[in-house]
């Protein structure tokens, strides 16, 4: 994970429209309530979030793992998406990148842990990760 410090290439910025976000905290049952407070506890150890108390809040949304019974908690960033300012740039087109692998006999495939908190997020945008939980407000690092 790229701790803040890290000497990185890549930063994300989410530059948003309009008012803060802020949602309110959904009910989970308790079994899935259990495991998103081990795994923030977890997280605020490893210091990857802090606790926050952003204007901004998005809610607690537990998926399923691939592969697996275990459940992984994720912020519902779906209003501040609806705020954020659109890319300008276009996405490739998936058949003319398919096209350019024909011929190919080298493929790779990298599987990231955690792969939402491999890019940074920029300092004065990371208040606007905040996601609300049962004990507090938490946000990404």
């Amino acid at each position: 994970m790229c701790r803040p410090n890290c000497e990185t290439f890549v930063m994300h910025y989410i530059e948003t429209l309009g008012f803060p976000v802020f949602a309110k905290l959904l009910q989970l049952v308790p079994d899935r309530l259990k495991i998103a407070k081990l795994e923030y506890q977890h997280m605020l150890d490893l210091s990857h979030m802090l606790p926050s108390n952003s204007n901004y809040a998005s809610p607690l949304h537990m998926v399923p793992k691939n592969r697996s019974d275990d459940w992984r908690p994720v912020g519902d960033y779906r209003a501040l998406n609806a705020q954020a300012e659109k890319d300008k740039y276009p996405i490739p087109n998936v058949l003319d990148f398919t096209s350019k692998l024909h011929g190919t006999k080298i493929f790779s495939h990298i599987d990231l842990v955690k792969a939402f908190h491999q890019v940074p997020i920029a300092p004065e945008d990371v208040h606007k990760t905040a996601i609300c939980t049962s004990s507090n407000s938490s946000r990404d690092l």
